[in-house]
């Protein structure tokens, strides 16, 4: 059986072609930390928006292996905020709440409900990103009806 009790690195690599390459590299994480960006669809460094094709673990590191998206580049700026999630409308992107939390677990509850209720209105999750030039998560929803 594979131990995974020890590892605590992460690594994002990029599908390019034939050739897959190390774009981003933690050395330590948490695992709650890990589990969490594995969990995102969409990773972000220096503006550009990659599309997570899948993880695996390999003898030291966890693995994360993305391909550039088709979704438009983000602005490349820096915010200072508590760490939490930014819940974003997916067809306008405003915020339509901040939720924040230091508690690694509470952040990935969050972004695995598929759906959240805000100001007495259910939302649908449609995807979710780990926004790294930004230091932040994001889920993106629509408002669910029935």
């Amino acid at each position: 059986m594979f131990n995974t009790n020890n590892i605590f690195v992460l690594e994002y690599r990029l599908i390019d072609g034939d050739l897959i390459r190390p774009i981003y590299h933690f050395p330590f994480l948490s695992k709650v930390q890990i589990f969490t960006r594995r969990h995102c669809d969409y990773f972000i460094l220096n503006g550009f928006v990659y599309e997570n094709r899948g993880s695996y673990i390999e003898n030291d590191r966890y693995v994360i292996e993305v391909i550039g998206s088709e979704i438009e580049n983000t602005p490349f700026y820096q915010v200072k905020r508590p760490i939490g999630i930014e819940i974003r409308d997916v067809d306008t992107f405003e915020e339509i709440h901040f939720f924040e939390s230091e508690d690694e677990l509470d952040l990935y509850s969050w972004l695995q409900s598929t759906y959240i209720t805000i100001n007495n209105q259910i939302y649908e999750q449609t995807s979710n990103e780990v926004d790294q030039d930004r230091d932040t998560y994001v889920m993106y929803v629509k408002p669910f009806t029935d």
